[in-house]
């Protein structure tokens, strides 16, 4: 069964309370899952990141020791958890190291998109298309 609250938008942004965790935060949260290190999606001084590597780099590089206090490096389509969610990354095509964010809870999925680009290039992975 699909769950209304499984994502609450709040003032910081996308909130997964069986998760622990924020999607794209506005502001530095403890958890956040960034799908793409371009700054209206990913800011600096977050405790935990959940990214791709390529996502890592980028806010280092910006953002520099601000960046996060720990970064949870996960490459395309390997499951891992944070609280209660099944979290896997999957190619958006938007930018080097962008990324779909497949969840699962309870055996349902949840597809946070982020921005992703339909035309293919050669920086970055191309859009994978994800039914949940």
């Amino acid at each position: 069964m699909i769950l209304d609250n499984f994502l609450v938008l709040d003032e910081i942004g996308l909130h997964c309370s069986y998760g622990g965790f924020y999607l794209d935060p506005k502001m530095p949260v403890s958890n956040a899952v960034i799908s793409h290190a371009h700054a209206d999606h990913a800011v600096s001084g977050n405790t935990n990141v959940f990214c791709t590597e390529a996502t890592s780099r980028f806010m280092t590089h910006r953002y520099k020791r601000f960046a996060a206090q720990e970064f949870n490096i996960h490459p395309y389509h390997e499951e891992f958890t944070v609280g209660a969610v099944k979290i896997i990354f999957i190619p958006a095509g938007h930018m080097l190291g962008s990324a779909q964010v497949l969840m699962t809870y309870q055996g349902v999925r949840y597809l946070y998109t982020g921005d992703f680009k339909l035309e293919e290039d050669q920086t970055c992975h191309p859009l994978e298309y994800v039914k949940a």
